[in-house]
């Protein structure tokens, strides 16, 4: 393969796609075959990766595994808008080993990640890879897979900054209930607080600002925002009558708390909002429950999930309240 078959390119993809499907005999050579054109005709490749990727991502099981991955990462150029699909795939086998090929598979798809990531912008992607880190760290027993895990997550630190805040207390959480030390996580994590409490590391950045007369000058870091967990805890007090609505203006109520509970501060500025225009507070009741869940404790998380259990499994709640749990489930899977 060079330069000189640009021209049959589209043919010899399609052609490449049919054998794969149809003999897995020679899933080898298809795979030197894809290597070559990614390398000398990738915007074949890149048009047709839609159909390409997730033939090899179903194929992440057998002895081709290594050089499955080995073909991802060479495709990393072209792999942006199919991030999402690559993040999906990868959760489900980092959650669900033994149904993709064990412990082996998971390792190397771990390292997969961890390479592409160096490179690769996550984007809107962030969320739901580090949910699926912080359920999968919780549950893993090797030190190994646990450092991986650990080594993935610091990578993602450093892609999105600030952002990962959210996520911080529950992988902090896990570290020291399994006596896991990671120094760059350690380092990266003490980098970022100090980025929010501190000034800035520029001497006369105020100066400057006040002589090109910057609106921003003055200004404060916000405040860390700290959660009150007892007013949570009777929000989630539910009413156990049919009455649609006291269900609703509890819904209301809960909504209500936890924006005045969120540590974000984005969502925090929602509270005067909702109090006006009330069909806002549906739109606001996912990420009001994400941003104050991990910085909850455990038990107010049980009790959380418990009642929620409860309410799904009763014939009493109007079916407003149902949607918008089993929503909210989908969202936090995400």
């Amino acid at each position: 393969v060079g330069e000189s078959i640009s021209g049959f390119a589209a043919e010899l993809i399609e052609l490449a796609i049919i054998t794969w499907m149809e003999d897995p005999n020679l899933r080898g050579c298809t795979i030197k075959l894809f290597r070559a054109m990614a390398v000398e005709v990738p915007l074949a490749v890149k048009l047709r990766l839609h159909e390409i990727l997730p033939m090899l991502l179903d194929s992440l099981q057998g002895d081709n595994t290594k050089e499955i991955l080995d073909l991802i990462q060479q495709c990393t150029p072209v792999l942006t808008d199919h991030l999402g699909i690559l993040v999906s795939e990868f959760s489900f086998i980092f959650e669900f080993p033994e149904q993709r090929g064990g412990n082996r598979v998971r390792g190397l798809a771990l390292e997969a990640l961890l390479t592409l990531l160096r490179t690769l912008p996550l984007g809107e992607q962030a969320s739901p890879i580090c949910v699926t880190l912080r359920r999968v760290l919780a549950a893993e027993p090797s030190l190994p897979v646990r450092q991986l895990i650990m080594d993935l997550v610091c990578v993602i630190i450093q892609q999105i900054g600030s952002d990962f805040e959210i996520f911080l207390p529950g992988f902090q959480t896990e570290l020291r209930s399994s006596n896991i030390d990671h120094p760059l996580f350690e380092t990266l994590t003490q980098n970022l607080e100090h980025a929010k409490l501190s000034p800035s590391k520029q001497p006369h950045t105020t100066q400057a600002r006040r002589e090109r007369g910057d609106p921003s000058e003055g200004a404060r870091a916000l405040p860390v925002r700290t959660i009150d967990e007892r007013a949570l805890d009777a929000a989630f007090e539910y009413p156990h009558r049919g009455h649609a609505e006291e269900w609703l203006t509890w819904k209301q109520l809960l909504i209500l708390e936890l924006l005045r509970n969120a540590p974000s501060h984005s969502l925090h500025c929602c509270v005067e909002l909702v109090q006006v225009h009330i069909e806002v507070a549906d739109r606001l009741f996912c990420p009001a429950v994400m941003s104050c869940w991990t910085q909850l404790s455990g038990t107010l998380q049980s009790k959380f999930v418990t009642a929620a259990e409860a309410i799904l499994g009763s014939k009493v709640p109007p079916n407003e309240i149902v949607r918008s749990l089993l929503e909210l489930a989908e969202f936090m899977e995400r």
